[in-house]
């Protein structure tokens, strides 16, 4: 039986899942308080920095995980 061979290994799965929960975890700090008239919270650090933050990292981790050998 022959084994299969994937392009990437276990490690860059492993960081490619790291990446979308970055990600995931940057839009959902977005989308907090989207609905609320104190602007206060319509302009908190969390959404208006953190979250564009954790977007760009998660993508950059992705990225990495791709062509890390």
């Amino acid at each position: 039986m022959e084994k299969t061979r994937t392009i990437l290994k276990k490690s860059n799965y492993l960081f490619l899942l790291l990446g979308l929960v970055i990600i995931f975890t940057g839009f959902i700090l977005m989308g907090l308080h989207s609905n609320v008239e104190n602007e206060n919270l319509m302009y908190a650090f969390s959404k208006i920095t953190l979250a564009p933050v954790l977007i760009i990292s998660g993508y950059a981790v992705m990225f990495v995980s791709i062509f890390k050998k």
